[in-house]
């Protein structure tokens, strides 16, 4: 023997799950668009750090050179060669008055 189901049960389920799917879509919705936000960011911070990776590859293609150790112990260890004299201004404000000191 054959069921019939009622019309106005099916039309009701019918209607309770399109209701659902567009409630659901519009959660879907939004969270695609804050992935999409996330994955910018992404990208962005991945250029950064190859620009930072060419950087470092490039001062250590340079790390062995001489003029590169020379420049690196005068600047970051203040090392001086035997026959230079070390001048170190400590107010340049009575050089240069109130203006202060000149832009280069």
């Amino acid at each position: 023997m054959r069921k019939t189901v009622n019309i106005w049960v099916l039309i009701g389920s019918l209607a309770v799950v399109l209701i659902a799917f567009f409630c659901y879509s519009g959660t879907l919705a939004q969270t695609i668009t804050e992935l999409n936000d996330v994955y910018d960011q992404g990208k962005v911070r991945q250029a950064e750090l190859q620009n930072e990776q060419a950087e470092l590859k490039a001062t250590l293609e340079n790390a062995g050179s001489d003029s590169y150790i020379e420049s690196q112990a005068r600047s970051v260890y203040g090392y001086m060669m035997p026959d230079e004299i070390r001048l170190v201004i400590t107010n340049p404000e009575v050089l240069y008055g109130d203006e202060g000191v000149p832009s280069r």
